[in-house]
């Protein structure tokens, strides 16, 4: 999949023949073949010309927009599933027990990936605080099973997640960048700014996911029915904020990739600059794109793969309730 960044205000796209142009600031043009192009992320003022937004969407292709702060506002080109499958998710979300038992695989997963990657950390930290939290994380993983209610199941969710955040400050020790714990909405400080917005571009990729594998992105169900949200996407995003974009962050941070002079702080709320966001952006995508030595797999490859085995699940379930209603 390639992902094409449009950050510069002024920027022009059109489109020539089987090819999509882009004008750049400074005069200078770029040139890709339209069918290369599977998604443009709009993060500035751009101009895309009505032929290369119908040449994008022809190919399969998708635009997605992006606000100051990093939070998708909106998108084109992502397909909502087939009524099949539509049909078929209302169909768990509707039945209690199905829906409670994918809501709690859901926070489990959360779970188990925020205590695999404190154990990573925490082989060469041997810090006390830290090993606490992973044996309370092992222990909330366990209780999400059972008949649990959405409710606590949430409950649980926010626990480990409290405790889990406690430890960034243990983890990030040494850091001049400024920590005050998990806030967002806005982000307050340096390291709240490069969760949020490694988030929005972890949501880009769940939402390429969903979308390629016929999913409905706004029935979830962990999360309830949302007009402003697709819940779907928030139930996934769960599963890889630890995996992914928690420890993209905490990866940077340790590197010191970036310092205090990356951001634009104010007693309000904390972005990146602009040409310190490009860089995180470049550093995102070359994280995504590295192949796992172990399984072979990208960690874009690897959404995908847990997106099939979700659709996979839902149709199992379908076939089970048939089975028990002919019976």
């Amino acid at each position: 999949m390639s992902n094409i960044y449009l950050t510069q205000h002024g920027t022009e796209v059109s489109k020539s023949g089987g090819r999509l142009l882009i004008k750049n600031v400074d005069g200078s043009v770029n040139e890709l073949p339209s069918s290369c192009a599977d998604c443009f992320v709009v993060m500035a003022c751009v101009q895309i010309t009505y032929g290369a937004v119908m040449e994008i969407l022809r190919n399969g292709g998708s635009i997605i927009y992006l606000d100051s702060e990093g939070n998708i506002a909106g998108e084109l080109g992502f397909k909502q599933g087939k009524a099949r499958v539509l049909a078929r998710q209302m169909q768990c979300y509707l039945n209690k027990q199905t829906r409670q038992e994918l809501a709690s695989g859901f926070v489990k997963s959360k779970i188990l990936a925020q205590r695999n990657l404190l154990r990573i950390k925490n082989k060469s930290l041997q810090n006390t605080a830290v090993k606490s939290v992973i044996i309370k994380l092992g222990a909330l993983a366990k209780y999400t099973t059972g008949d649990k209610s959405i409710e606590k199941l949430l409950g649980l969710e926010g626990v480990a997640a409290k405790s889990y955040f406690d430890t960034f400050g243990i983890l990030i020790n040494g850091t001049d960048l400024k920590w005050q714990g998990r806030r967002k909405h806005p982000a307050p400080d340096e390291i709240n700014a490069m969760l949020s917005f490694a988030y929005a571009l972890l949501e880009k990729d769940v939402r390429r996911a969903v979308a390629a594998n016929g999913l409905a992105a706004g029935v979830g169900f962990l999360h309830e029915l949302n007009y402003r949200k697709d819940s779907l996407i928030y139930d996934l995003m769960e599963v890889f904020r630890p995996s992914i974009a928690d420890r993209f962050v905490l990866r940077c941070i340790n590197l010191r990739v970036f310092t205090e002079n990356d951001f634009v702080c104010d007693k309000c709320r904390c972005l990146f600059n602009d040409s310190s966001k490009k860089r995180f952006i470049t550093a995102y995508e070359e994280f995504m794109g590295a192949v796992n030595e172990e399984n072979g797999l990208t960690l874009r490859k690897q959404i995908d793969l847990e997106v099939k085995k979700l659709a996979k699940k839902l149709v199992a379930f379908e076939k089970v309730n048939k089975v028990g209603e002919a019976a």
